[in-house]
This record gives structure tokens, C-alpha cells and sequence, in this order.
């Protein structure tokens, strides 16, 4: 078993919280490291609520834009294999860009929502082109969100 299924008993409330074992944590991390992402199960899970501030990462912030904004062009792109391969979703990832674009220009704004709004279309992405463009695009785009969490 992979999950395991944990229940926490609180003074007014009881939580379900699953957390995963020794086995599964071994098999996640090399799936991963077989599609080229690298995950540290050891390190300690950030806060959910962490609010990034553009004052304080600015050039990370601009790096991420430069991502999406490549992102946006591959994805656009004319070119017959790519236009087959993402079919009637185009319009799917263009707005799915387009928002995170709206999120990280502004002042202030909550790192686990862009995270979870991102994180199925670079799936999307980087498993549906491996090995080429879009899919190192999501890739690099990834690691900069991950940088913004330490």
C-alpha cells in the first residue's frame, strides 16, 4: 500500500489526511526522475498559504513570465505536429496561460493556487511533447515555481 490512510482527532473536529509511505515515496520518486522531475520527499512540505510578494522576486517573477510567454508562443505554434497534437485544447492553453500572466502581475498573490492551476497543464505538456521544446518549457517553467517556494 502506497497511501496510508491517517485520522487525527482534534478537540471540535476529526481530519482524514493521507500520507504517503516508505514504498510509495520510493516509486514517486523514481517516476519522477525517470520523466526528468526531481522531487525531495525528505525536505519538509511549505506552508499552503504562502503569499509571494513581486517586490521581493522580482527577476524570478520575470523569469517565470518569460516561461509562460514561451509557453504561450510553442503552444500558438502553426507547426502541423504540434497543432495535431494539442487539437481543440489550444484555446484551454492559452487561457490557462493567460491567467497565470494576470496572477504574477500582481503585488501580491497566494504561490499554491498559481501552483495548482499550472501543475495539470505542464503535465499536460511536458508528458504529450517529452523531449521536445514545450515540454523543457514547462520543465524550466516548473523549477522557477518550485525556486519560489524556498
Amino acid at each position: 500500500m502506497y497511501l496510508e490512510d491517517v485520522a487525527e482527532t482534534h478537540d471540535t473536529y476529526d481530519t482524514w489526511e493521507f500520507k504517503m509511505s516508505a514504498e510509495g515515496c520510493t516509486l514517486a520518486e523514481s517516476e519522477n526522475e525517470s520523466s526528468g522531475l526531481i522531487v525531495d520527499f525528505d525536505n519538509e512540505v511549505p506552508a499552503s498559504d504562502r503569499i509571494v510578494s513581486r517586490d521581493d522576486n522580482q527577476i524570478l517573477l520575470g523569469d517565470i513570465s518569460v516561461e509562460l510567454e514561451t509557453l504561450s508562443t510553442l503552444a500558438k505554434s502553426q507547426d502541423n505536429e504540434i497543432g495535431a497534437q494539442i487539437g481543440d485544447q489550444r484555446e484551454i492553453i492559452d487561457s490557462e496561460i493567460s491567467f497565470a500572466k494576470d496572477v504574477i502581475a500582481q503585488p501580491r498573490f497566494r504561490l499554491a493556487s498559481l501552483v495548482g492551476w499550472l501543475r495539470p497543464l505542464l503535465r499536460f505538456l511536458a508528458d504529450k511533447f517529452a523531449g521536445g521544446a514545450i515540454a523543457d518549457a514547462a520543465k524550466r517553467l516548473l523549477d522557477l515555481l518550485l525556486s519560489l517556494v524556498g
